[in-house]
């Protein structure tokens, strides 16, 4: 993990074989599967591009991503 990463991207694949990813805060340990440290810019263009925040640690919340 390097100094600026405060998110992570978590890559897994569900029971039937699908893939998919979820962006978690740094401390958020409500994640499993293989993980990648990622900056707020990368956070904030994967959230842009479709990939769901975690609904716990709600990092689309601490970026300014607004649910209306």
């Amino acid at each position: 993990m390097t100094g600026s990463a405060r998110f992570k991207i978590v890559h897994k694949v569900s029971g039937g074989g699908e893939e998919y990813a979820t962006v978690h805060q740094r401390g958020c340990t409500v994640d499993s599967g293989e993980r990648r440290w990622i900056d707020a810019h990368e956070a904030w263009v994967a959230l842009s591009d479709g990939v769901p925040g975690c609904a716990y640690c709600r990092p689309d919340d601490v970026l300014g991503f607004d649910d209306d």
